[in-house]
């Protein structure tokens, strides 16, 4: 049939469906959902149920969504993304809010790493997997957390007015939005998504309400008057002092070897203890229990050899480039250089200037491009035995029964591009072996988010260790045999790609004789880590001489005294050093070649039991911070031998010329001056409100983790998806429909 005769024939049909059409379209965003959903209403689209057998409906869920889309053209999301304290520092219950009901990946990132800062800091009371636990739950469902969080506020009576809404859209607005007014932004709103004024500010109100309610329910531990004066007196209350160490560790080489008896008697005592445990039982941490390992194969090169392959800028490069960036050459100075308040105006460096400057420039770029080609190339090379294998099923074994070699590999590539592929294998190596190679530690990979992720924390991630835990914008946790990289490191020197080939457990050592090599990589033919080895026997031997050092080093401070009889303090270490130290030729049985100093400890503070529980929960599932805690133990138990030297009473002691034995750090101490400033009344006075404020801060962003953690939130508003409901069970329950 001819078209146009069709149309003649049927047009009052043709435009009834184009009226309707138009309609749709007029009513359009909220009012075309509503109907929609309506129409597709009934018992068959609910999708599940909270609290008392509550109703959540595929029509909620479709409200919610474009509920959320509003808040967010209202600059709700960045609202919480940009939200401070009235510290200046991130407001993470903001920010884990934003996470919820608005998602974004780079933003997610960012906060996890700020919030793995603070707890650094002392800011959060969380420990990391506290903090990956929330952003590996919180991925999804932005409708069902925001239909949950206002009806929790609501029921807890957290209700913002919509004159309330308006005012604090009204202060938002002109920061985040420069030049828009209020009435602008609701007008824009109104338009996209067809909701009337009041819906609009009776939602940012909700918004507003289950911010409200997280404050209070974070905000209610009471922070106490004991307390604030307990925290003054430690922050407030400064020690100084003067004094003298006298290490055992530089008297070991005058120990004579230890018998098999000793040696066996120290094995024994501390053979399933970690080292560096320090307790009442175990003063001086000692402990011989491995740690976990890994065996890593590695190919490096040195980007110093890739420098050496790029064709060098020319004139007419380094000029063109002047030209098309000239902007990166510009400065903005004064047009009146005698008058500070003249105009600026922007001026440009000749290129004469700059030319090395962009030399440098071209040749790190041209440099960085030669070697991500190669370093593709070692993958390539590294991978391609693994073209048979589905990578997510493939187990270890089978990743190892098709690796390629290294070897082979390296010789490969670095003929094909004229430069040396260093490659090997190191030996068996526990996280502080690793963190601590110059090499190898200081390599990291990007993740997903561009945070760079560190060698050590990942290869101690393989699933025969579980030692360490990946977050959710790290890497994917390594296989063994699997190739990680490209790897960077911090300094732009070298370029790597590293597999785990063995793994161990912390385990007790079998016997004194366990000995393994702990080399890290070779790049060079005289290189000193090739020979490095752990040795049980080695190190109880060690251990066993420091014990015995401890007597030598108390004669030598006792020594130190006895000059003190009729020598000023400085006259005494000047005596000593020309007695005993002697620029380190043998003087003696007590010879050692470092130089006796005078050191002055000035404004060290008191530390809690419970400030170093903190520090070890923070850092529970961190070994790399196992040195840091120990330090500040040490440091702990220090101060606290010196406040007790000087008693509650007195403010200053002089010329005290004590000897204290402190075995977490091995070594005695003549204790010369010391001197206390007392927290005043006068601070407590001025700080106490600050500090309250403070610790209220830390507290409340703390609990916000668990308060908005994802799981939590289901589970205190009893949430669950209809399919996991029998049709008998909501027959009989007759839920109510939820009120939006």
């Amino acid at each position: 049939m001819n078209l146009v005769k069709w149309m003649r024939k049927n047009n009052r049909k043709i435009m009834a469906v184009v009226v309707v059409l138009i309609m749709i379209a007029f009513v359009g965003g909220y009012g075309l959902q509503q109907v929609l959903s309506r129409l597709g209403g009934g018992p068959g689209g609910i999708a599940g149920y909270y609290l008392d057998n509550q109703r959540i409906t595929g029509q909620d869920i479709g409200t919610a969504n474009t509920e959320l889309k509003v808040l967010r053209s209202l600059f709700a999301a960045e609202m919480l993304r940009y939200r401070q304290t009235i510290f200046g520092s991130p407001d993470f219950k903001a920010r884990l809010l934003g996470q919820l009901l608005f998602p974004d990946a780079q933003s997610a990132a960012m906060t996890s790493a700020e919030m793995y800062q603070a707890m650094a800091q002392g800011q959060l009371e969380v420990s990391g997997r506290q903090i990956d636990e929330f952003f590996e739950q919180a991925r999804g469902r932005s409708e069902i957390y925001w239909i949950l969080l206002r009806a929790e506020a609501r029921r807890a009576g957290c209700v913002v007015s919509e004159s309330q809404a308006r005012t604090v859209l009204a202060d938002i607005v002109p920061q985040i939005a420069r030049g828009a007014s209020v009435a602008q932004l609701l007008d824009g709103v109104i338009s996209t998504y067809h909701m009337p004024e009041q819906r609009i500010l009776r939602l940012f109100g909700d918004f507003l309400g289950v911010m409200t309610y997280a404050n209070v329910v974070t905000s209610t531990e009471s922070v106490t008057t004991g307390e604030l004066r307990a925290l003054a007196g430690r922050s407030g209350e400064k020690l100084s002092a003067e004094l003298v160490k006298f290490a055992a560790a530089d008297f070991i080489a005058d120990q004579n070897e230890p018998s098999e008896e000793a040696l066996a008697a120290q094995f024994e005592r501390y053979r399933e203890i970690p080292a560096g445990q320090i307790s009442d039982d175990n003063p001086y941490g000692f402990g011989y229990k491995l740690p976990a390992r890994v065996q890593l194969e590695y190919m490096v090169i040195e980007k110093e050899q890739v420098e050496s392959l790029i064709k060098q800028p020319t004139q007419e490069d380094m000029e063109r480039y002047y030209a098309r960036n000239i902007s990166q050459f510009q400065e903005e100075i004064k047009t009146d250089p005698s008058n500070p308040d003249s105009p600026s105006k922007t001026v440009s460096k000749r290129y004469a200037e700059v030319a090395e400057q962009i030399k440098g420039i071209l040749i790190d770029e041209r440099t960085d491009r030669m070697a991500n080609l190669i370093i593709n190339d070692v993958m390539e090379q590294a991978e391609a035995g693994f073209v048979e294998l589905e990578m997510d099923k493939a187990t270890a074994a089978d990743l190892q029964a098709h690796a390629k070699d290294y070897v082979a590999a390296a010789s490969k590539v670095g003929q094909q591009h004229g430069l040396t592929v260093h490659t090997g294998r190191t030996g068996m190596l526990s996280m502080a072996n690793l963190s601590g190679d110059r090499r190898l530690g200081m390599l990291s990979v990007e993740g997903p988010s561009r945070m760079p992720v560190g060698l050590p924390k990942i290869v101690f991630a393989v699933d025969e260790l579980n030692v360490t835990t990946l977050g959710p914008f790290e890497v994917q946790r390594p296989r063994m045999w699997e190739n990680i990289g490209p790897l960077h490191d911090r300094f732009g020197s070298l370029l790597a790609v590293v597999r785990v080939v063995g793994a161990a457990k912390a385990e007790p050592p079998a016997d004194i004789d366990v000995r393994y090599s702990v080399r890290g990589p070779v790049l060079g033919p005289k290189d000193e880590s090739e020979a490095a080895v752990h040795s049980v026997r080695e190190k109880v031997a060690d251990d066993c001489k420091l014990l015995a050092a401890m007597d030598a080093v108390r004669a030598r401070s006792e020594e130190f005294v006895r000059l003190l009889s009729d020598k000023s303090w400085t006259e005494a270490v000047d005596k000593y050093n020309e007695v005993f130290a002697n620029n380190g030729e043998d003087s003696g049985l007590f010879a050692a070649s470092m130089r006796l100093r005078s050191e002055k400890l000035s404004n060290r503070m008191r530390m809690s039991e419970r400030d170093i529980e903190q520090m070890q929960e923070r850092f529970a599932d961190m070994p790399m911070a196992a040195g840091y805690i120990r330090n500040s133990l040490e440091s702990k138990r220090l101060n606290d031998r010196l406040f007790a030297m000087l008693g509650d009473e007195r403010m200053e002691v002089k010329d005290i010329h004590a000897v204290i034995a402190f075995e977490p750090g091995a070594a005695f101490y003549v204790i010369k001056d010391i001197s206390r400033t007392p927290a005043s009344q006068e601070d407590y006075q001025q700080s106490k409100a600050l500090r309250a404020l403070s610790i209220d801060l830390t507290r409340s962003q703390s609990l916000s983790l668990i308060h908005y953690k994802p799981d939590n939130i289901l589970e205190r508003m009893s949430f669950r998806w209809a399919e996991r409901e029998t049709d008998e069970a909501t027959e009989t329950s007759k839920p109510q429909e939820a009120a939006l």
